[in-house]
């Protein structure tokens, strides 16, 4: 398969999608972007890979975008998928986007990531709960994260500290990590831990947070 026809993005070591950042209405996939997160976007660009692979979700059906997922990653021997390194959920594709977060995750996928888009985290926060399956919300403040992770349980919220370029994970109250985008560092004892997606979804650390259910 060519790398021009792909859709899934090595993003560092981590297969990802990747969708155009900005608003809707400049061409960008953030309907939900706010003044702080607008300000704070280390990516201020758009590529052509994230046109084509946002083009190719609209284009095409459910089915053919998760057959076209599954091969890209077999070719990887990869069984890990993270959403949105860049970009997000728009509106109008938000049951779509979970019926194809639905069927990989039918076909053994591990997958994660966070979203603006509170329809999207909301509807799989209400399905029974799925340990393969770690979709978060990307909350404003700090304050923020930490109320909805209790009112949310057991799903993870992440807040930006845009000084030290980390995102703050939060479950139940509680922060548990801290990500960089490609190493996420777990608080554990009061020790860091440092560790990839996968080694998090082994463990149950990071994204992949678990508690008593």
């Amino acid at each position: 398969m060519k790398a021009n026809d792909k859709i899934v993005f090595m993003d560092g070591l981590f297969p990802a999608i990747l969708f155009p950042v900005g608003k809707p209405e400049d061409g960008g996939t953030c309907a939900f972007m706010t003044d702080h997160c607008q300000t704070y976007c280390p990516m201020r660009t758009t590529n052509i890979h994230e046109q084509r692979a946002l083009k190719y979700f609209q284009d095409n059906s459910i089915d053919i975008i998760v057959s076209k997922i599954i091969s890209e990653l077999s070719e990887l021997s990869i069984v890990h998928l993270y959403w949105w390194s860049w970009g997000d959920c728009l509106p109008e594709m938000t049951d779509k986007i979970i019926q194809i977060m639905e069927n990989l995750h039918g076909r053994g996928l591990i997958q994660n990531g966070f979203t603006r888009n509170f329809a999207l985290f909301e509807k799989i926060h209400n399905k029974s709960h799925r340990d393969r399956l770690r979709i978060g919300y990307h909350a404003e403040t700090p304050e923020e994260a930490e109320k909805l992770s209790v009112s949310y349980y057991p799903s993870i919220f992440c807040c930006p500290d845009v000084d030290r370029g980390k995102g703050v994970l939060y479950f139940s109250g509680n922060v548990v990590a801290e990500c960089c985008g490609i190493w996420c560092e777990w608080i554990e004892c009061n020790e860091i831990r440092i560790a990839d997606c996968q080694e998090c979804y082994l463990y149950r650390k990071g994204c992949f947070t678990v508690g008593t259910i």
